[in-house]
């Protein structure tokens, strides 16, 4: 797995790269320095909830951010954007989902 760790976390990035981003943040904001990475492998491919851990590696949360180009402005801007969009509405309950495409 040393050698695909790369191309595992690459895929991961690619297909999942707000939920990733997300693990980042949390890392960030909890004030942790460092994240533990761990890679795993189903014991069985038709069991879903049992796997086994093959791998982990150890990267400091800031250079995490930095390996997967993570920009605070582009996610500030997403923020501000949306509460603009609520501010400029009428006083009301809203709810803010998600669309499943």
């Amino acid at each position: 797995i040393d050698a695909d760790k790369a191309a595992v976390l690459g895929g991961e990035l690619t297909d999942n790269n707000n939920r990733v981003s997300k693990w980042a943040l949390q890392s960030l904001f909890a004030g942790a320095d460092c994240m533990k990475i761990v890679f795993t492998k189903r014991q069985k491919l038709s069991i879903a909830n049992k796997h086994q851990i093959i791998g982990s590696n150890t990267i400091s949360t800031q250079n995490f951010l930095n390996l997967i180009s993570f920009e605070f402005g582009t996610a500030w801007s997403n923020i501000k954007y949306i509460a603009e969009y609520f501010e400029k509405q009428e006083d009301g309950d809203y709810a803010m989902v998600r669309d499943p495409m």
